[in-house]
């Protein structure tokens, strides 16, 4: 919750680089957003996991968000609590949050891209593929959750259907290299070690 709407701007500009994976870039327009809103909790909850995601530590950001986050909505204390669990590695704890989120915003499809990868990384890919699906059908498919699918089919060992999506998330956002490095990944799982090495 802000009234500052540079800090807004780019805090959702950084979210949205957060999303896509691109975890050195986004945390320059999360900084800037709590310079300009030293209060803005959720700022302070996505910088933690660009830190988490890079393996430093984000506990000191985690501790900010959830002090800020007293004032902040209910949608966003939700949200930290849920990157919180996920950072301490209680996934299905995550989903809870999530899904407590989405009841108040079921068309956030941020929420449902956390949702859907923390139901992988809890191991159960196929409830993944039936979150990140419904994101990514259609005419205006959330791009950002191309990739947690892919690995998701690829955990299924849908190997098809994996490389599929992942074409996908080439041509959705061909300038993103996270897409490119996930399909070099899948060869190389697969051991076509040839195809992996342009990626």
């Amino acid at each position: 919750t802000s009234t500052d709407q540079p800090a807004i701007e780019h805090f959702l500009k950084g979210r949205d680089i957060f999303h896509l994976a691109w975890f050195e870039e986004a945390p320059s327009h999360l900084h800037k957003a709590i310079q300009l809103d030293s209060t803005l909790a959720v700022a302070y909850i996505y910088l933690a996991m660009t830190e988490y995601f890079q393996y430093q530590d984000p506990f000191p950001y985690v501790e900010k968000a959830k002090f800020h986050g007293k004032n902040a909505s209910p949608g966003e204390r939700w949200l930290i609590n849920g990157w919180e669990k996920f950072i301490n590695t209680s996934y299905l704890e995550t989903v809870n949050f999530m899904d407590s989120l989405l009841s108040e915003y079921p068309d956030d499809n941020y929420a449902k891209h956390i949702l859907g990868f923390s139901y992988r990384d809890a191991g159960k890919s196929e409830k993944a593929v039936e979150v990140l699906s419904e994101i990514t059908d259609g005419t205006e498919p959330f791009g950002p959750a191309y990739n947690h699918l892919a690995y998701s089919y690829h955990d299924l060992g849908e190997t098809e259907k994996a490389l599929a999506t992942v074409d996908q998330f080439i041509d959705w956002a061909p300038e993103n290299p996270s897409a490119y490095d996930t399909k070099g990944h899948m060869f190389y799982d697969m051991g076509e070690y040839e195809k992996a090495i342009p990626y």
